[in-house]
């Protein structure tokens, strides 16, 4: 049991890294997406 506990342990460890990168990746996109609207609207009100 200890190698399948490991080998558990270890996915949940890398499931957990994905799931901080996916997070920090969408909020880069809504970022990026907010400063691209902006610049729209700047360029309208112009």
């Amino acid at each position: 049991m200890r190698g399948g506990d490991a080998y558990e342990s270890k996915h949940q460890n890398l499931w957990r890294r994905d799931a901080h990168l996916s997070v920090y990746q969408a909020l880069s996109l809504m970022i990026a997406f907010a400063i691209l609207v902006l610049k729209l609207n700047d360029k309208n009100k112009k």
